[in-house]
């Protein structure tokens, strides 16, 4: 296993220089790469940030050659709403922690956060810069991210504790269950929305939403697998309308297959104590913990005289409650409304409605071509997905994902309106390029 991880993750790190769509995908998957690393090969167990390095020098080379190779006027994508709305949403936080009772805790948060808002913000929405690269990178994130997901799945040192993965080395546990729900969730909307013809990418499709609904499920993490069974089915007709009874039919008994070839296996796998953290009462007590947060961190809120106006500072929450397990409320509308005031909440609503109407003429100018068309809508999807599980896990400093692809729909939506990366004509060929794409240019 250690000589398997070790050979994709260098691979997977060449293709991510070379290539700026398996960059994306690079991207993408990094998080669950980086425990399979640290649950098979010792150094990177003992050296826990050795990954995060290489991480950063990879994507940092992708990104640097993609600006060097953009087209002119390119450059001036990258200053748009969006990355200037996060970054002053961000900056925000920092200057709260002036009158934020949080102390170290929401410090700790920033800390941890900034190297990983560089890559995020800055670099990763670098990587993509037309249509045509972004459905390469969801092929690549397909591959990829399907081979991290197998070897999660097969590593023997992996095992089943309360439902939910983990890798344990004695005392040691290097498992991130919500990043592994996270990458699991993804593939199944990507496998399900991203509906194109390109020989071959049918079965890859089926593969990797069977593998990445198992990830998810055995992850344990049930806001993840109900929050991308939902995108999918909302999104699926929107990449490709279902324009008959017979393409309706076929669609719903695979998806019926689909759900039952997962269960079965799950049933085989998992014990009585694994699957009863899916039974109701353990929902509804996970939901009742939810609503009991939100409601705490709101009472504060309404009863201090300054909050509305500069929010009750980064992190309140963990000081509000005297919470120990909880150190942040989970929900990022509650958390920018209570901790950061009403102007930064208004900023997050501008943004997010900037982000839907920009997305949503993205997806207008590509409908003509039905590739293009699939891929805005695996991306607005993906978007929609990360702001979803943004209400119920993560803080305003590690919501990296969510934030990338709002600079990224920005960002095409940027270079779309200076007429670079426009979306190819209707009569344009919908897949001219195999599997792995072209060099970075």
């Amino acid at each position: 296993m250690q000589y398997l991880t070790l050979l994709t993750f260098s691979v997977a790190c060449v293709l991510a220089v070379a290539r700026p769509a398996w960059a994306y995908a690079f991207v993408m998957c990094f998080y669950c790469l980086e425990m399979t690393l640290q649950a098979s090969v010792g150094v990177f167990l003992a050296n826990q940030f050795l990954a995060n390095y290489i991480f950063a020098v990879v994507v940092g080379i992708a990104s640097a050659r993609e600006v060097m190779a953009a087209a002119p006027g390119a450059g001036r994508s990258f200053f748009n709403a969006a990355i200037g709305s996060l970054t002053l949403l961000l900056l925000w936080t920092i200057v709260s922690m002036v009158w934020s009772p949080a102390g170290e805790q929401g410090e700790k948060f920033i800390r941890e956060g900034i190297p990983y808002m560089l890559i995020y913000l800055i670099a990763a929405p670098l990587l993509i810069s037309e249509l045509g690269e972004l459905r390469r990178a969801f092929i690549a994130l397909m591959i990829l991210g399907s081979a991290t997901a197998g070897m999660i799945l097969v590593n023997p040192d992996f095992g089943l504790k309360g439902g939910r993965i983990a890798f344990r080395f004695g005392t040691t546990e290097v498992t991130n269950v919500l990043s592994i729900g996270r990458l699991g969730g993804t593939l199944m909307i990507v496998a399900a929305v991203f509906r194109i013809g390109i020989r071959g990418v049918l079965p890859l499709r089926i593969a990797a939403f069977v593998i990445g609904a198992l990830l998810a499920f055995f992850s344990g993490s049930r806001g993840q697998v109900a929050a991308a069974a939902a995108i999918a089915l909302l999104f699926f007709p929107i990449a490709r309308p279902i324009r008959n009874l017979r393409s309706f039919a076929v669609t719903a008994v695979a998806l019926v297959a689909g759900y039952f070839v997962v269960t079965i296996v799950a049933d085989i796998v998992l014990g009585a104590s694994d699957l009863n953290r899916w039974e109701s009462k353990y929902l509804t007590s996970a939901i009742a913990a939810r609503v009991a947060n939100i409601a705490d961190l709101f009472g504060g809120f309404l009863s201090t005289p300054y909050a509305p106006f500069v929010g009750l500072g980064y992190n309140a929450f963990s000081a509000i409650t005297g919470a120990h397990e909880d150190t942040y409320v989970h929900n990022i509308f509650i958390e920018v409304l209570c901790e950061l005031g009403i102007p930064m909440f208004a900023l997050l609503v501008v943004l997010l409605y900037l982000t839907l109407v920009r997305g949503r003429r993205l997806f207008i100018d590509a409908s003509p071509n039905p590739a293009l068309r699939a891929t805005v809508a695996t991306l607005l999807a993906l978007t929609a997905y990360d702001l979803l599980i943004a209400q119920k896990e993560g803080q305003v400093w590690n919501h990296f994902v969510l934030y990338m692809h709002i600079c990224l729909i920005s960002r095409l939506y940027s270079l779309q309106a200076a007429g670079v990366g426009v979306p190819a004509p209707a009569e344009a060929p919908a897949e001219p390029d195999g599997v792995l794409g072209h060099a970075s240019r």
